[in-house]
């Protein structure tokens, strides 16, 4: 979920906003996957318990695969707006 939203949004930003207003999202992906990834390693114990599984591992390797998939949503987004196939063109004046 959160690599798609960034998608959206980046690829929004980028083609709408002039010049120096684009933004790449870079340090907000990497801002927002670094807290997922905390918040879903914290609860880990808590997450394997109500999942019952055999142990946390799994749970804390998901958690670290979000800080990758947000950043990887991010370049997406950057790509989708600079290749001008925004599915958004009556929003672009």
């Amino acid at each position: 979920m959160p690599a798609g939203a960034f998608q959206v949004v980046v690829a929004r930003r980028m083609s709408v906003a002039p010049g120096p207003e684009r933004t790449s999202g870079w340090r907000t992906a990497l801002v927002a996957g670094a807290m997922l990834a905390a918040l879903t390693c914290l609860a880990s114990p808590w997450l394997a318990q109500l999942f019952r599984l055999p142990s946390a591992l799994s749970v804390v390797l998901l958690g670290l695969s979000l800080l990758p998939l947000t950043l990887t949503g991010a370049c997406q987004g950057f790509c989708w707006a600079r290749s001008g196939c925004a599915p958004w063109p009556a929003c672009t004046s």
